[in-house]
């Protein structure tokens, strides 16, 4: 269900701010919003402490990235096997899992203290990272003289050879390779010039030109027109013996960059301290930005926020005890107000909420879909893979996972949807008699051998399905005191479709009054439709007319809709003929071989038959969740769901890797979800002046 919000008001002294800010993020129920304008208050800005926050964020995320990105890079070291796997230290099951932290808040609100510690950690991250930045520039630098003296690598002649004397002009440099021929023509005809062609590359040729002063002007601009460009190196070694000492250069500045990867690994030992003070002031951060939005006076400021309505009292109990003082009160939200959406069901249907908040999040006061979607979830999920041996390696690896990384703070949904596929799997891979792709003792049918039989089933759940969404639609509509919708425009449908199915019955049993009560069902459904297409069309009587007869038109979207059904037998089959076909290959090795031999084909078909069945249940339970959710959103959703909402996020509950242990966990649980009376439904100005 969705639970009913309330507004709340507060009012304090400007001194105690931070402290009641403090109070709430460790209460966890009071989503803070932007405070509405009121008279003789202002906003005063915070910008300069989120600056600071988002400032030692940034550094705390390039230290989870840097070290990440360096422990990768040993990753690939070991790999190329340039280091030893050791020099990787092994992390701990906490690090890998998605587990949470538990904390107390009094531990959580020291960790501030700590970041002394954290800045030396950070600043020689830092230092390590300008280091490789600076390997990395020397070794571009290194590469690119490279590239241009390997034109000149064919010279056996040190550059600072090339000297110009006293009566002559000597040079070396480069020529596009397209106007060589025109130089060497210049050369040829002008005396007293030597062209000497050391090296050809893709697009330049490297020359040396040797011409007497008394023609220097002309061989000059002749050489300027064909584009010769003189080289600059002044090296007393030659261009090979340069470009090996680069390599070397190069390859010593990679190892100090594998070196300083080496190093960085060891700080794996911070991550926990890392996570910490993340979650530390990316709280600090909320608070700050529900700060900028808070109005002030010159002592006191007006705070409001959503909470639930259940947890009011709860919250009132809470502000009693702390000392601070305070006026509160809450109000229903106004019809301009749009309230976040809390939806609040049991442990398995909460599970389930990760899938219609993956399409979009209920709006405040809609239908809860949730609990139909766990239902409808369940068993389609366990049709599509249809084997009871899949299900469970499904469940019991979704065990095994839940179990090692103990999530918190509602984590771990995914899995534990994936368990409970698991088990509809098992459930249903019973009833087909499936196991591994071999069929024993279905309680129904098997699918593969009565293929039919699992398309009737399946386009049977599919009018279930839609049915049960024109039904909660229906009931929307009842609710909002729109009787004409809910009984021509939806129950109408129930009338037709009930008839057609009597009709269908008709075609298998020879019954008199079946065939009766079907063309009575057909007739009254036909005429309510009808109706339902014609009323509310105006007073012109051909548009009622021509309203009544177009909703006839979405019979045939209704059975396309149904048809959307047989994704779910074509994934089931599937599942069950690849394991099948898996099954005959591992046969068939073992057939290659004598009897006395048999155990050799076992020997490599078991890991034939382990791979191919472990990739066939990862590739079937992306299909299934993936099938299942279209059928969710597109054929159910479509029949009521409107969405659009935004989920309920109190302050102090979006962490990330620390979970808090409050104090109250069973007087919460105990609190109900319920309609609350408003307890003032407006704050005075006089309140707040008398506060101030």
């Amino acid at each position: 269900m969705i639970a009913d919000m309330k507004k709340l008001v507060l009012v304090g002294y400007n001194d105690e701010k931070g402290d009641m800010l403090k109070l709430i993020s460790r209460l966890k129920i009071v989503e803070v919003c932007k405070t509405s304008e009121l008279d003789d208050t202002a906003v005063v800005s915070v910008q300069h402490k989120i600056d600071d926050i988002v400032s030692r964020l940034a550094r705390i995320n390039f230290a989870f990235g840097f070290i990440n990105q360096k422990r990768n890079d040993v990753k690939t070291l070991i790999k190329a096997k340039a280091c030893d796997k050791k020099a990787l230290p092994k992390r701990p099951i906490a690090l890998i899992t998605p587990s949470k932290t538990v904390m107390g808040f009094d531990e959580f609100d020291k960790a501030c203290e700590r970041y002394p510690e954290l800045d030396k950690i950070i600043k020689e991250l830092e230092s390590f990272n300008d280091e490789i930045l600076e390997c990395k520039n020397s070794i571009t630098r290194l590469k690119n003289q490279n590239e241009q003296l390997s034109v000149y690598s064919g010279l056996d002649i040190p550059f600072d050879k090339f000297k110009s004397t006293e009566t002559t002009t000597v040079k070396l440099g480069l020529v596009p390779v397209v106007n060589m021929t025109q130089l060497e023509e210049v050369f040829n005809i002008y005396p007293l010039t030597y062209l000497f062609k050391l090296h050809q590359s893709l697009k330049n040729f490297a020359v040396a030109v040797i011409y007497h002063n008394d023609c220097k002007a002309e061989t000059e601009n002749k050489l300027s027109e064909l584009e010769f460009s003189e080289s600059l190196f002044d090296y007393d070694k030659t261009a090979s013996q340069i470009i090996k000492e680069n390599d070397d250069k190069i390859a010593e500045l990679k190892k100090r960059i594998d070196d300083i990867a080496l190093s960085v690994v060891k700080y794996d030992e911070y991550l926990p301290l890392l996570k910490l003070l993340s979650d530390y002031y990316n709280l600090e951060l909320k608070k700050a930005e529900a700060d900028s939005g808070i109005r002030e006076t010159s002592k006191a400021y007006v705070l409001e926020g959503w909470i639930p309505a259940a947890f009011t009292e709860f919250f009132d109990s809470k502000l009693e005890k702390s000392n601070l003082l305070y006026d509160v009160s809450y109000r229903d939200p106004k019809e301009d107000e749009i309230p976040p959406t809390w939806c609040v069901n049991n442990g398995l249907v909460s599970k389930y909420e990760t899938v219609t908040n993956m399409y979009t999040a209920p709006k405040y006061k809609e239908v809860d879909p949730n609990p139909f979607v766990t239902v409808f979830f369940f068993i389609i999920f366990g049709m599509m893979m249809s084997d009871a041996g899949y299900g469970l390696i499904m469940a019991l690896a979704s065990a095994i996972v839940l179990k090692l990384s103990k999530p918190k703070d509602g984590d771990g949904k995914l899995i534990f949807i994936i368990l409970m596929g698991g088990i509809s799997t098992i459930a249903w891979g019973i009833v087909f008699g499936g196991y591994f792709g071999l069929t024993f003792y279905p309680l129904w049918f098997a699918p593969l051998d009565e293929p039919v039989s699992m398309l009737i089933l399946s386009l049977a759940l599919g009018i279930i399905h839609i049915l049960t969404g024109m039904g909660i639609n229906a009931y929307v509509a009842f609710r909002n005191k729109d009787y004409i919708e809910a009984v021509f425009g939806i129950l109408s449908w129930y009338v037709l479709f009930l008839g057609i199915g009597l009709f269908a019955l008709t075609l298998l049993f020879n019954n008199f009054a079946l065939k009766i009560s079907s063309y009575v069902f057909l007739a009254l459904g036909a005429v309510m439709v009808f109706l339902g297409g014609a009323l509310g069309k105006g007073k012109s009587f051909l548009k009622r007319i021509m309203g009544g007869l177009k909703k006839y038109y979405d019979i045939i979207g209704y059975f396309s809709d149904i048809l959307s059904y047989c994704r779910i037998f074509g994934l089931g089959l599937a599942t069950g003929a690849i394991a099948m076909v898996v099954n005959t290959i591992a046969e068939i090795i073992i057939g290659m071989f004598p009897q006395n031999l048999a155990f050799i084909g076992v020997i490599i078909s078991i890991p034939i038959l382990v791979l191919f069945h472990l990739f066939n249940i990862a590739i079937n339970v992306l299909g299934a969740y993936i099938h299942n959710c279209r059928l969710q959103y597109i054929e159910f959703f479509s029949r009521f769901y409107t969405g659009g909402g935004r989920l309920f996020y109190p302050l102090g509950t979006r962490t990330k890797y620390i979970s808090f242990a409050p104090e109250d966990t069973e007087e919460r649980k105990n609190i109900k979800v319920k309609n609350r009376k408003d307890k003032n439904n407006s704050l005075s100005e006089q309140n707040i002046s008398a506060v101030s």
